[in-house]
């Protein structure tokens, strides 16, 4: 029996050894998204039968929270997974901010050596290059962006612009034209989900239309505002508060009390021409729709018409992008999965599967929805939200770049947007003084 188990301890030993066996020839996966995480099972035989290795995947089913960054680090740390997954990285901490932000989550990683170069696989190369963008840094790919989602507009109801004749506003103008028709018409204008949080107006409203606006200029203004270069009293951003004002005033009654779920089914029911959100809600809409209910969606526009034809771009964000840890025990397997999910039909079903905006060349979502997106895919950027974090601590007016709407009369609040960009500029003004901005 002795001589059985020193057999059995030689031989366990050796495996542990040898390459490619140390793991059990299992490529380790860390998941977010439940969706992805069903699909990708049903095809683990296949990913086996091409290529060798078995496919371990790990659901911690809360993406954007505390629960996966915590399984995502400690798993990293401890060498135990080859594939985890990302969001699309925010503004690094640079000289200009170093005063006050932290270094975000993905730069640390990077800046630690802890996610792999990816920039000269040639399954990279099949992403388009405005999205690789969003998960690059100092010239190099640290991230597949598997999918995007837009966030920079609103969906629509098409028998109301059918009925009244309107087409979708390329510029900002023709925006609150198209509202007061709607308007005049005696529909309801605009929705939106705003009591849980004031995150759908800063980001799905604020946030984008400074990206419309300001274009590809939109951080350098944002630079600005924190760094006291650009006031919130000075004319460009008035105007901002001027356009936002205008635009909260074909809110709903009683906005500031509407939730989400409330808001789609003002949408979905027809009693609502528009609706301020991202694409990812468009399952919701279509689950709650009652009948024969067409809608679609577009970005919210710009002051101009954009100078190279194109009509409004979407502003985008990446939730599923997917990295290899320099720590993964199965380097090899890594680059094989990432080479595997990238292909035309293993994507192909997958980008359905999760029902985000295709972000490889040649492959378009199979969804009639998705799939009208197309035109405002063709020159994508990272949406202004991506730009503004750790920014609290500004005060009340000025937290998260200001802009607090909330406060502003045409929302039930006390203040004019004159008085509201007044002390926005003050509290920027206070803080900029207390972290050695400005003497």
């Amino acid at each position: 029996m002795k001589k059985m188990l020193a057999l059995v301890l030689s031989v366990l030993l050796l495996m542990c050894t040898l390459p490619g066996l140390a793991d059990g020839g299992e490529v380790r996966v860390l998941l977010s998204d439940a969706e992805a995480h069903a699909y990708l099972e049903g095809l683990a035989a296949d990913f086996k039968a091409q290529y060798g290795y078995d496919l371990k995947l790990t659901l911690v089913a809360n993406g954007s929270g505390a629960d996966y960054d915590t399984a995502r680090e400690t798993q990293i740390a401890a060498g135990q997974v080859d594939i985890v997954v990302a969001q699309q990285f925010s503004t690094p901490q640079e000289e200009w901010n170093a005063a006050y932000a932290e270094m975000p989550a993905w730069q640390q990683y990077v800046t630690q050596g802890l996610f792999a170069d990816l920039t000269n696989y040639d399954f990279t190369k099949r992403y388009n290059a405005s999205t690789l963008e969003t998960v690059s840094w100092d010239g190099k790919v640290y991230a597949l962006p598997i999918g995007v989602s837009a966030y920079n507009g609103m969906f629509y109801n098409c028998a109301i612009f059918n009925e009244l004749g309107l087409s979708v506003p390329q510029t900002w103008d023709e925006l609150i034209t198209c509202m007061e028709t709607i308007k005049q018409a005696g529909y309801q204008v605009v929705t939106l989900g705003m009591s849980e949080r004031e995150y759908a107006l800063k980001s799905y409203l604020i946030y984008s239309l400074l990206g419309s606006w300001f274009g590809d200029d939109v951080n350098n203004v944002i630079q600005g505002l924190v760094t006291g270069e650009i006031k919130h009293t000075d004319p460009e951003i008035t105007e901002i508060y001027t356009a936002l004002d205008t635009f909260c005033s074909y809110c709903v009654e009683n906005v500031t009390g509407v939730t989400k779920s409330s808001a789609i089914a003002q949408f979905s029911t027809g009693t609502v021409a528009l609706f301020v959100e991202a694409t990812w809600s468009n399952s919701a809409i279509a689950t709650a729709v009652d009948g024969d209910f067409e809608f679609g969606y577009f970005a919210i526009p710009g002051k101009e018409a954009r100078s190279d034809g194109l009509a409004p771009q979407f502003a985008v964000k990446t939730d599923n992008s997917w990295v290899m840890p320099t720590t993964a025990p199965n380097p090899e397997g890594a680059i094989a999965f990432l080479e595997w999910v990238s292909s035309d039909e293993v994507y192909q079903g997958l980008i359905n599967t999760v029902e985000m905006s295709s972000t490889v060349h040649g492959i378009s979502v199979q969804s009639d929805f998705l799939a009208s997106l197309e035109y405002g895919m063709q020159d994508v950027r990272s949406h202004a939200e991506q730009s503004i974090y750790a920014q609290a601590g500004i005060g009340e007016y000025g937290d998260w770049l200001g802009f607090k709407m909330l406060y502003a009369k045409t929302m039930g609040g006390p203040l004019t947007v004159e008085e509201l960009a007044q002390k926005a500029a003050d509290d920027f003004a206070t803080w900029q003084t207390a972290m050695g901005l400005k003497e």
